[in-house]
């Protein structure tokens, strides 16, 4: 299991408004030219340097994708294993239809994961 620490957090994070600063440094920089000439000339030099700092940020915060585990009596699942498992054992029985939802039910007491996909399609897996 990996642990992140406050450090590579903040590394992490200091990375990002690197990145963003470099993406928006050019338009800046117009921005500034612009501001010279007058003040009608700045306007649409301000909505792009915006624009590029939020596809920037969007760029650079990246969606987080968690690995959720479960333990219990000395033992250990991961979910998003237990996700792709209930797929496969979906496809595996259905074939090639797309999987709209899919709900985890954990029963580490019973040494088991039950899931039901597409609000429809039940099944078991062993843990």
């Amino acid at each position: 299991m990996a642990n992140v620490t406050n450090d590579e957090i903040k590394k992490a994070a200091s990375d990002a408004v690197e990145a963003v600063a470099e993406a928006v440094e050019p338009t800046v920089k117009k921005a500034r030219k612009a501001a010279k000439k007058g003040m009608d000339a700045v306007e649409p030099t301000v909505k792009k340097a915006r624009k590029a700092a939020d596809k920037a940020v969007k760029k650079a915060s990246a969606p987080l994708k968690p690995e959720i585990y479960l333990q219990f009596d000395y033992k250990e699942a991961n979910v998003n294993d237990l996700v792709v498992a209930a797929k496969a054992a979906f496809h595996a029985e259905q074939g090639r239809v797309a999987v709209k939802s899919c709900k985890i039910y954990l029963k580490p007491q019973e040494n088991a994961a039950y899931y039901v996909i597409n609000e429809d399609y039940v099944g078991k897996l062993d843990l």
